[in-house]
């Protein structure tokens, strides 16, 4: 079994070697032509970062976490989000906290769902209702220029569910969608960009858009057209992350590449871009995304303060590319079993019921803390 499968590992490996090489040689090809039409938005694949910005400028970090049980006729989660607001980036970093340092988890309680797919739905749908509103706090209460929030810059479309049939999760994304255009709304009266910072990220977006405009680009002169027939085979499938990894030096990001924007967004003027970025030779790139107004003047500028702030932050001495704005309020918002026990505990107490009878699966215990 073993033998069977180093063989299978070693043919993988051996396949991604050739897939890294044509990519090495099809770089060197494009990088000397200024012609990368969209939707990229520059004409050169790879770019440096910035590595100084103001130390007066405020850059936040958002996260959430939620840890939840199904338990006997019903369904208990705690959540709760939290901004870390840094200035004095490259200097002395001073940080505060919105809503608070250690705030009180929400309590959500429902009949138990139909399912625990539901259940996990809903569960997501509350821990981004949370992120987004304390986004829209942060900029209300804040001089923010950047906010940095874990993972997408906004909601997966696998987060709403046109299949769902409870007005509960119905009720849940409609609160997300709203908090979220509202979000939209102060970050663009206040001039502040919102940015998603993707670790893991299994994406295509870089892939696919390059994988657009090959065949227009090698209608030009000066392009080797049997090597280029290869790029299907070598492209088509190709994960954002290994694309990334195999022409970027640290410190250098790509272009970055125009991405459609979701029906359910209520303003026409929203421009979102996406790019590759590698700050850590020993950390896989990182993917950031920006939202910001069309033609807006200040969000070149805003850009660049995301870049230069997500190379200093990163560059913190652990293997790990995500900002310590970010990792800082992940730490803030850390829920565990013990906050869900205690909450039991007082369930019990307050209905006379010991908590062995109201847990389901006593043996069992979920936890979606830090989604």
């Amino acid at each position: 079994m073993f033998e069977a499968l180093g063989n299978a590992i070693r043919q993988e490996q051996e396949k991604l070697k050739r897939i890294q090489s044509w990519i090495r040689e099809f770089y060197k090809l494009i990088e000397k032509k200024d012609l990368l039409p969209q939707p990229f938005t520059e004409g050169h694949l790879v770019h440096e970062i910035p590595t100084t910005m103001s130390d007066i400028t405020h850059v936040a970090g958002i996260d959430g976490g939620i840890v939840s049980e199904a338990m006997t006729g019903f369904d208990l989660a705690l959540y709760r989000a939290v901004s870390a607001v840094f200035t004095g980036i490259g200097k002395e970093v001073k940080a505060e906290y919105i809503p608070h340092f250690d705030p009180e988890p929400q309590i959500f309680f429902s009949p138990s769902l139909p399912s625990r797919q539901e259940f996990n739905r809903i569960c997501t749908l509350m821990r981004l209702y949370a992120e987004y509103e304390v986004a829209k706090l942060t900029i209300e209460r804040s001089k923010v220029a950047v906010i940095f929030i874990d993972g997408k810059v906004s909601p997966l479309s696998s987060d709403f569910s046109k299949e769902s049939q409870s007005r509960l999760i119905i009720q849940a994304e409609r609160d997300v969608k709203r908090i979220y255009n509202e979000l939209i709304q102060v970050a663009f009266d206040k001039k502040v960009l919102l940015c998603g910072v993707v670790k893991d990220s299994r994406s295509r977006e870089v892939t696919k858009a390059l994988g657009s405009v090959i065949p227009n680009l090698t209608k030009s002169e000066g392009w080797d057209l049997e090597f280029m027939k290869m790029w299907p085979y070598h492209l088509g499938d190709l994960q954002d992350a290994v694309f990334a990894d195999t022409i970027l030096q640290q410190g250098q990001r790509t272009s970055w590449v125009e991405l459609s924007k979701p029906s359910w967004m209520e303003r026409d003027d929203i421009f979102l871009q996406t790019t590759l970025i590698k700050i850590l030779s020993s950390d896989e790139p990182l993917r950031l995304e920006v939202l910001s107004e069309t033609d807006a003047d200040y969000v070149d500028g805003s850009k660049r303060i995301a870049l230069a702030a997500l190379n200093i932050l990163t560059n913190h001495g652990m293997p790990l590319a995500l900002p310590t704005v970010i990792l800082e309020a992940d730490e803030r918002t850390k829920l565990s079993s013990a906050h869900l026990d205690e909450i039991i505990d007082q369930i019990s107490l307050t209905l006379g019921i010991p908590r062995e009878q109201l847990r389901k699966r006593r043996h069992f215990h979920s936890s979606l803390s830090n989604l």
